[in-house]
């Protein structure tokens, strides 16, 4: 708000350093489109009335227009079949976070090293966001199998002498 003592009203000038908005005084609101700016934006405001009276106050801004970046390190990729138990990490890289969530199998909250054991399909999911409201989700699927296969039988000629073709027969089970 700018307030004179002059029947005139003053106008105003916003800089932010890359562009200049001169607006008149009327209830007119400027908008500053910070789109394409991140870190931070200088912008300094100047009155002047009809005798040339200026008056400048600066304030800084930081423009955030980058979502969080989530990089899973374990398990490193997708698909993957580990044996227990599976130490879960990840890293957030952001210059205004505000909140970074994980879930295991979408509901248990998880924090980076936490170790699972139990056996099955499993999904982490990350979530972070940063104070200008940017956000970005990252998701791993794997799938825990500690137990070794069993094997039922074997079909194979023994303690004969054989010559190929050989054929041996296994039958067998894997959770």
């Amino acid at each position: 708000t700018a307030v004179d003592n002059l029947p005139t009203l003053p106008s105003l000038t916003f800089t932010t350093g890359q562009t200049d908005i001169d607006v008149a005084v009327n209830g007119v609101r400027a908008v500053l489109d910070t789109t394409g700016m991140n870190g931070p934006v200088p912008l300094a405001v100047r009155a002047t009335d009809g005798s040339t009276n200026a008056t400048t106050a600066t304030h800084d801004l930081i423009a955030d227009n980058l979502a969080p970046a989530i990089t899973i390190t374990a398990p490193a990729m997708d698909g993957l079949f580990l044996r227990p138990p599976v130490t879960l990490g990840w890293s957030v890289v952001e210059a205004n976070p505000m909140a970074t969530t994980a879930t295991l199998d979408t509901t248990t909250l998880v924090t980076p090293g936490f170790q699972v054991a139990a056996e099955g399909a499993r999904s982490l999911s990350v979530t972070a966001t940063d104070r200008a409201g940017g956000a970005s989700t990252a998701t791993r699927m794997f799938t825990i199998d500690g137990v070794a296969p069993a094997l039922a039988s074997v079909s194979a000629p023994s303690g004969t002498i054989v010559k190929p073709p050989l054929t041996i027969t296994v039958t067998g089970t894997d959770n």
